[in-house]
């Protein structure tokens, strides 16, 4: 809560009142249950009863007064029809809730209207973007991107609303304000604590959402204020001012803009050998049961627009034409990210690792005897395209790299460094014509404990 120094604010107390919600009445139980007393012709079953409505009992049956007939009792679901024979029927009804009031005391009276503002973080309202990647251009492809806004909390009228990305540090995102008066003290200092946090953690996430009304801001400045763009680690995507009632979802274009792309094969290859069981050694030198090999046709995207790209689901087209969807994983304004289209099935690619030599109780560790084995791997891939491709070959294993042909990249990752046999990842990028067919060799060693 915030107002401007001319205001003398002594207090501000939050009460409980009563308020009346209207809503319109459901079936046809409801809509006589709002009409006591209306004349009606009822199609029940294959007859037709003409009464006054008295009540409905239990949702279930209705009561109507038939005068000199007595009172009939009618089952709801047996009724076809109801027709009101006196004038238009009430359609609606008003359900009295407890919401909370704020009141404000002041220490001295103003000297006319003064603006307060109130602030705060609620649940209810959430966006999900998404991208189409149109690749018709052979060099530039065109970037789209459309928000789908959802609002469960409040109507907007002309309500400028910023879209986030990022994620921002909310650590009471879960705690209700004291002023709702929507929970005892031992709940709320419970919710401090971490223990009972009515709201789910759904603000953990790379996409929340800003809204303002407008107005002046006391205190410190809203998200609005900073505009759209960047503001410390967060980014800020305006979409405009918003007509947009409760419950209605909202489809907001954010960009279209072109960026640079090249097309990229990539082929990753596990770890052929599996961890050996109830120790911390890598390699007992047990081979997998053989996989199908799977070559990926990718987009490799540029991002030269003025702004991230936030994770979300993004659609790749050509000529009109749907090729694939896939995930767009976030990506700063300068930065490469691969996209991937769909299976390269025209890149046919196998691999094979046999053992060729083995020094047997080479070392002793910890007093285990352990094998230096030799392993040898080939890598074949044929390229069925009619046009040259680029290809990226990426396989892990464990163990000491003794040679590759041609000289791979190779990267040795911090996790695993206490396992005897290290993890090694080659890399290699090459370019193959069309029906071209191209062998990789590596050998490397590994310990593998004598049994």
């Amino acid at each position: 809560l915030s107002w401007p120094s001319n205001l003398a604010v002594g207090s501000i107390v939050a009460s409980q009142v009563q308020e009346g919600e209207e809503t319109v009445v459901a079936g046809y139980a409801g809509l006589l249950e709002v009409n006591p007393g209306a004349q009606v012709q009822v199609e029940y079953d294959d007859d037709l009863i003409t009464g006054t409505v008295r009540e409905v009992l239990g949702g279930r049956l209705v009561v109507l007064d038939r005068s000199d007939e007595g009172v009939v009792y009618l089952e709801l679901g047996r009724i076809r029809s109801v027709t009101f024979l006196s004038g238009t029927p009430v359609q609606t009804t008003t359900t009295e809730q407890g919401v909370a009031q704020l009141t404000v005391h002041l220490e001295e009276p103003t000297a006319g209207p003064t603006m307060m503002e109130a602030s705060y973080l609620t649940q209810g309202i959430t966006w999900a973007p998404s991208y189409q990647i149109d690749i018709s251009d052979p060099d530039e492809a065109v970037f789209s991107a459309k928000a789908v806004i959802i609002n469960e909390v409040a109507d907007f009228d002309n309500v400028e609303v910023l879209l986030v990305t990022g994620y921002p540090q909310v650590q009471f995102a879960d705690v209700l304000s004291p002023l709702t008066l929507r929970q005892e003290m031992e709940g709320f200092l419970g919710s401090l604590r971490g223990g009972n946090v009515p709201w789910s953690g759904a603000w953990v996430g790379s996409n929340v959402m800003v809204q303002s009304a407008g107005g002046p801001h006391y205190g410190a400045p809203s998200a609005t204020d900073a505009g759209s763009g960047q503001t410390e680690d967060l980014f800020l995507y305006s979409a405009g001012e918003l007509d947009l009632p409760r419950g209605a979802t909202a489809y907001v274009p954010l960009c279209r803009e072109t960026v640079p792309y090249r097309h990229v094969y990539t082929w990753d290859i596990n770890d052929y050998l599996v961890e050996t069981r109830g120790t911390q050694l890598r390699g007992a030198w047990q081979p997998e049961e053989q996989a199908e090999e799977i070559v990926w046709h990718v987009v490799r995207l540029e991002n030269t627009t003025d702004m991230p790209w936030t994770t979300a689901p993004a659609m790749t087209v050509k000529d009109g034409m749907i090729l694939g969807q896939g995930t767009l994983n976030y990506t700063p304004i300068g930065i490469e990210r691969d996209l991937v289209i769909t299976r390269a099935l025209n890149v046919m690619a196998e691999e094979a690792e046999n053992e060729v030599s083995r020094n047997r109780s080479a070392v002793t560790l910890n007093g285990r005897q352990y094998d230096i084995a030799t392993v040898e791997g080939v890598l074949r891939v044929t390229n069925g395209y009619g046009q040259e491709i680029y290809l990226e070959i990426t396989k892990t294993l464990s163990g000491e790299v003794l040679e590759s042909s041609p000289e791979a990249e190779i990267e040795q990752p911090g996790r695993g460094l206490m396992e005897l046999n290290g993890m090694r990842i080659l890399t290699w990028a090459i370019e193959l014509a069309p029906g071209e067919q191209q062998e990789i060799t590596y050998r490397y060693q590994l310990y593998v404990p004598v049994r």
